[in-house]
């Protein structure tokens, strides 16, 4: 899948496979449109996209799906019902699909996600 340590999101994902670039990249746009503010890095392995405090990952270490994570996603209201885990904080929706992305849900959840890290509720 990865080959070495990537230093930027686009070096991440240029090292992915063709099943997994094509949800990383949608994903991402997503985030970034949401969330112009957000700097977008690399920690732990994979992207981060933060402002001030780390709010939402991608993960790619399922070759069946990818992550997109929500570090206080517990706190987030989430109408769909499209977050999963169960922990004190960490959300995530897991895609294996661009067809099953539903871009405007997700979106909202950045949004909220960047406007509560920033205490905007």
């Amino acid at each position: 899948m990865l080959e070495g340590t990537p230093t930027t999101i686009s070096d991440f994902t240029a090292r992915l496979g063709h099943l997994h670039r094509p949800l990383i990249e949608r994903l991402a746009r997503i985030v970034e449109n949401a969330a112009p503010e957000a700097e977008g890095t690399i920690k732990w392995g994979m992207p981060v996209y933060s402002t001030g405090r780390n709010v939402v990952y991608l993960e790619a270490r399922s070759r069946e799906y990818v992550s997109l994570g929500f570090f206080r996603g517990a706190d987030l209201d989430d109408p769909e019902g499209l977050l999963e885990g169960s922990g004190s904080a960490l959300r995530y929706i897991r895609v294996s699909a661009p067809e099953q992305i539903p871009e405007e849900a997700i979106r909202q959840l950045v949004r909220q996600a960047f406007d509560r890290a920033q205490g905007r509720d």
